[in-house]
């Protein structure tokens, strides 16, 4: 087995992925995540509120470069609308909404708490790897909305 990372590890990663190599101040970024490695050093699974994941749910994963957990979520995210006649959960129906903002609401509650965890295990995985170059992905917030508005397009039926 492989040695733990350590938190310089996990420091030259972090800042190498927020800034360019010439930059050497550390940042409200670097200094966020640090502190939880601190707090929670190479556990694998802890509870640690992510109000960015919270908020933009499968966008935050795709900025972060996570991105076959972006597509899942964004697949998770989108089954309530595939949902037809079923059972009581009639289109346009009470029942209907309600379930799909339970649904909504469980996907990034889940990404608000266990964001960070997350986010930990693609940073180790990374060090493993021996990956040194990375960075967040702006990019990524065109991707998703191109495709609603492809699907918006296309006529389903």
């Amino acid at each position: 087995m492989a040695d733990q990372p350590t938190k310089q590890d996990y420091f030259r990663l972090i800042h190498s992925l927020v800034h360019s190599y010439e930059e050497d101040e550390v940042t409200y970024t670097d200094r966020y995540y640090l502190k939880i490695f601190d707090q929670f050093g190479n556990k694998n699974f802890f509870i640690k509120w992510n109000w960015a994941a919270f908020l933009f749910g499968p966008y935050w994963l795709g900025y972060r470069r996570m991105y076959g957990l972006a597509i899942a979520f964004f697949v998770l995210f989108a089954i309530p609308f595939q949902i037809d006649d079923i059972s009581i959960l009639t289109k346009g129906s009470m029942s209907y909404y309600f379930v799909v903002l339970i649904h909504w609401m469980f996907e990034f509650l889940f990404l608000g708490l266990f964001g960070n965890a997350i986010y930990f295990m693609s940073l180790r995985k990374r060090i493993e790897r021996k990956e040194s170059a990375g960075g967040t992905n702006g990019w990524f917030i065109f991707v998703p909305l191109i495709a609603l508005i492809l699907a918006l397009l296309i006529p389903w039926g």
